[in-house]
């Protein structure tokens, strides 16, 4: 057989083996999303995420947000999140600049929960 009468057969099976494809997919078997809460993520997933809020601070010095974020995904305080991670990623030999990062933030959140408290002034 010519290579040339095979072409449109394959065109026909890929266009077959296509739409069963995406009827079973979609009809047969579909994927049915389930709520889950951050909490329920990898321990992994939430270092990646904290040293990317640690990144994103690094950046903008924003602590604040960097708080806001880390309240999104995280049910413990934003320095036990922090802290958490960079016990995860000292032992997980994460590079020496990820770890300078999130020592930086933890550091940062350290000072502002430390802050109000040295703010308080007394009464005449």
């Amino acid at each position: 057989m010519d290579t040339r009468q095979n072409f449109p057969l394959l065109l026909i099976s890929i266009l077959i083996g296509a739409v069963i494809g995406l009827v079973y997919g979609w009809v047969i078997n579909p994927i049915h999303s389930a709520n889950c809460t951050p909490d329920a993520f990898r321990t992994d997933y939430k270092a990646d995420y904290v040293l990317m809020t640690a990144e994103s601070y690094a950046g903008d010095q924003d602590l604040d947000l960097a708080r806001d974020r880390l309240n999104l995904l995280f049910s413990n305080s934003p320095v036990d999140s922090v802290q958490d991670t960079l016990d995860y990623a000292q032992e997980n030999q994460f590079y020496q600049e990820d770890l300078e990062l999130l020592e930086q933030l933890l550091s940062a959140l350290n000072s502002q929960s430390a802050a109000p408290n040295s703010t308080l002034r007394e009464e005449p």
